[in-house]
């Protein structure tokens, strides 16, 4: 995600599968995701908070 909002490189769906299979085999029981410039565009955000549903993932701030 590029500073003004454009998607430079789209994000790889199958990475939250994998990610997720990792954590569960490490245990680990909470993860924080904090993107750049996701106050310009949320995309990568919201797709990475709905491929990792129901895993460790901390709910994102609504900070604007």
């Amino acid at each position: 995600m590029l500073h003004d909002g454009t998607v430079h490189e789209p994000l790889d769906p199958g990475e939250f599968e994998r990610l997720a299979a990792h954590w569960k085999r490490e245990r680990v029981e909470s993860v924080a995701v904090c993107l750049l410039h996701s106050p310009s565009n949320p995309v990568h955000e919201l797709s990475i908070e709905r491929g990792l549903a129901g895993g460790p993932l901390a709910e994102p701030s609504q900070d604007e």
